[in-house]
């Protein structure tokens, strides 16, 4: 699995104990090691804008309770280094980690503010792969390929009809982009009236971000038609896990197999306040 990432940087702990980053597009692998022994690792999905997914942190129970200085264990730096990692380069709104060992649930309880109002607003999907059923209606174009001749206008609708984007700009757009799987919609005068991008390690997880449809479309099935097109793709159909973060959608997402995540006792999901 390492060799698909690229060495970033090593932080050394003490004379025992290193993390190793290393990175692949949107995905970092951090790695612990005891003297050359790997006893940790953290794999996370981000966007370096808006969030940031831990998909997977495993530490040696015999080492996360370790002193390494005189007031954090091995686990609280860890996970400290996780969330603040430099490499992001931008303040995250949204951070969440996956089902978190139980051995580690102090740890991100104690020096963490969770936020489970978020949590509230969370659908998850677990293979629920349904056939196609919605089509464009005609003269709607879908594209995966966005140039930077189309970013100008796709940050006016994604100001003008995402709540949530009401301050977003071209430098955070562009971060948006380059590090998700995108589809725009065109509409009948091949003006963008639409967009949905997915954040995704590409193999186990992938999450759902602003999905926006121009106001003069809606009400016409675009929206279901766009989800049809997300769920169909190749890239995504082998996807067992999915999360959407919505609080004026969830009719929508439902139809795709989306439920509460609160509703499912299964579901480990922590939201961390940033």
């Amino acid at each position: 699995m390492k060799k698909y990432y690229k060495f970033v940087m090593r932080f050394t702990i003490d004379k025992h104990y290193n993390f190793c980053v290393f990175k692949k597009k949107s995905d970092l692998l951090i790695q612990i090691y005891f003297i050359d022994k790997i006893i940790g690792m953290a794999r996370l999905t981000t966007d370096y804008a808006d969030v940031i997914f831990v998909t997977s942190l495993v530490i040696d129970e015999k080492h996360a309770n370790k002193l390494v200085d005189e007031k954090y264990t091995l686990g609280e730096v860890f996970v400290k280094f996780i969330m603040k990692y430099p490499g992001y380069g931008r303040g995250q709104e949204f951070c969440f980690i996956l089902n978190l060992p139980s051995h580690l649930n102090s740890i991100v309880m104690n020096n963490f503010e969770l936020n489970n109002e978020i949590k509230k607003k969370i659908l998850t999907r677990q293979d629920d792969h349904l056939s196609s059923k919605y089509n464009f209606p005609q003269g709607i174009q879908c594209t995966r390929s966005i140039t930077t001749n189309d970013l100008n206008e796709l940050l006016i609708l994604l100001k003008d009809n995402a709540y949530w984007q009401a301050h977003l700009t071209m430098a955070r757009l562009m971060f948006l982009v380059e590090n998700a799987e995108c589809f725009m919609l065109s509409g009948y005068n091949n003006e963008i009236i639409g967009f949905a991008r997915v954040v995704t390690d590409n193999h186990s997880f992938a999450s759902l971000w602003d999905v926006v449809v121009s106001k003069p479309y809606r009400g016409k099935g675009v929206g279901k038609a766009l989800m049809d097109q997300i769920f169909s793709d190749p890239l995504f159909k082998k996807i067992p896990a999915w999360i959407v973060f919505t609080d004026t959608a969830k009719k929508l997402y439902e139809k795709f197999g989306f439920m509460p995540a609160s509703e499912k006792d299964e579901t480990n999901i922590v939201c961390i306040v940033s």
